[in-house]
């Protein structure tokens, strides 16, 4: 009879013990957490752009301040073997044709899962993009923006300064949105 009380005892504190972590596994990954963290990446504390240098695709080298002043900048870090980032680029193309003032970036990342010079020309030719695409100039972009991962877009003033950031897959809302902040800025 000792042995059962005993034996039902630790079963029932088990059984409690294993609720409790449950409850809290499942409070982790709620909807509202997770919408908490996106709007927190995507909100940024304005601040300069780091400058870094990129390769043409042609030939020859630019940096990112050659950009910046005359139009506001959408930055985008990307490689061709990236799904998000394929998936994307279509939007990326249709704002650049139809955002005469806006400037687009778009920085690839070499190296990232095997992505070469070769890959990512192929990847642009193929899909008859016109947006302008440079290179990653020995790691530099990577070092200044902390990037751990892509697709990351960037929102950038006239004067420099990212008003608005997004990791990850980038929607035709939240591109539409944020080259709208930028517009709308400028007309202040």
């Amino acid at each position: 009879m000792k042995k059962t009380i005993i034996f039902g005892s630790v079963l029932a504190v088990l059984l409690v013990a294993g609720t409790v972590v449950y409850q809290k596994l499942g409070e982790e990954v709620t909807p509202s957490i997770v919408e908490e963290e996106v709007i927190q990446d995507e909100s940024v504390e304005t601040r300069l752009a780091p400058n870094f240098n990129m390769l043409k695709f042609e030939g020859g080298v630019v940096n990112l301040e050659d950009f910046i002043g005359e139009k506001p900048v959408v930055l985008n870090f990307w490689a061709s073997t990236c799904p998000p980032c394929v998936y994307e680029m279509p939007t990326f193309q249709q704002s650049f044709e139809k955002h005469e003032d806006v400037q687009f970036v778009m920085v690839n990342i070499l190296g990232f899962n095997g992505e070469t010079q070769q890959s990512a020309r192929q990847f642009i030719d193929e899909n008859n993009y016109t947006m302008p695409v440079f290179h990653e100039a020995n790691g530099e972009a990577s070092k200044a923006y902390g990037l751990t991962s892509i697709p990351r877009t960037l929102f950038i003033n006239k004067k420099g300064e990212i008003i608005f950031e997004q990791n990850g897959m980038m929607e035709e809302k939240v591109l539409t949105e944020g080259i709208t902040a930028l517009l709308n800025e400028g007309s202040d």
